[in-house]
C-alpha cells in the first residue's frame, strides 16, 4: 500500500454511512446490500492498514465490543439451511467481550451468514454472523456502534513517526508507529 489516504477517506464515508444508518431506514434489498458491502469492505481496508505501516501502534492494538453467542442447533447448518442461522439467534447465550480489531476483520471477512439487524426505532443496530468454521457452535453480533468506531478511528489515524527493524535476512521483525 503507497498511500493510505484513499482507504481511510472511503472508511470515513462508511462510518458516516452506518452512523445515518443507526436511525429508523427503509429495510429495501439494495440499501440493505449496500450497507453489507460497505462492511465487508471497510473491515477488509482495516485488514490491509493494519498489515501495513500506516496507522498507529495503538490503533493496530485496539480492541472493540462485541457480542459473542453460543448456539446448539438441533441440525447441522450447511450450504443448503444457512437461513437456519436465524432461528438460533433468539436462543443464544449472549456475552459482551472486548475483543482485538485484526480478529474482528477476519471474522468478518471470513463470515459464512452475515444478516443485518433492527434496533427497536427501525435502524441497524448491528450485523449477525458466524464463520464457516463456526457455523454450529457460535455467532457473533457486531453493534453498530462499533463499526463507527472502528471506521473512525481507523480513517483518521495517521502516524508521524514509524521505526522499523530488520533480522540478518532483511525481513521485517519489528516496527513502531506515534
Amino acid at each position: 500500500m503507497i498511500e493510505s489516504y484513499y482507504y481511510k477517506e472511503d472508511l470515513l464515508k462508511f462510518a458516516s454511512d452506518f452512523e445515518r444508518r443507526k436511525a429508523k431506514q427503509l429495510w429495501r434489498e439494495d440499501s440493505l446490500a449496500k450497507a453489507e458491502k460497505q462492511f465487508f469492505v471497510g473491515a477488509l481496508f482495516v485488514r490491509k492498514l493494519l498489515e501495513s505501516v500506516k496507522i498507529t501502534t495503538a490503533c493496530k492494538k485496539a480492541s472493540y465490543t462485541i457480542h459473542r453467542g453460543k448456539i446448539a442447533p438441533k441440525q447441522r447448518i450447511t450450504d443448503f439451511m444457512r437461513h437456519k442461522v436465524i432461528d438460533y439467534i433468539e436462543f443464544a447465550e449472549w456475552k459482551t467481550e472486548k475483543v482485538a480489531v485484526a480478529q474482528i476483520c477476519d471474522k468478518i471477512i471470513h463470515s459464512y451468514v452475515n444478516y443485518p439487524c433492527e434496533n427497536d426505532s427501525g435502524g441497524l443496530d448491528g450485523f449477525i454472523l458466524t464463520t464457516d468454521k463456526y457455523r454450529n457452535k457460535e455467532i457473533w453480533r457486531i453493534p453498530t456502534e462499533t463499526i463507527v468506531s472502528m471506521f473512525n478511528r481507523f480513517g483518521n489515524d495517521y502516524p508521524i513517526k514509524v521505526e522499523m527493524r530488520r533480522n540478518l535476512d532483511g525481513d521485517i521483525i519489528y516496527y513502531s508507529s506515534e
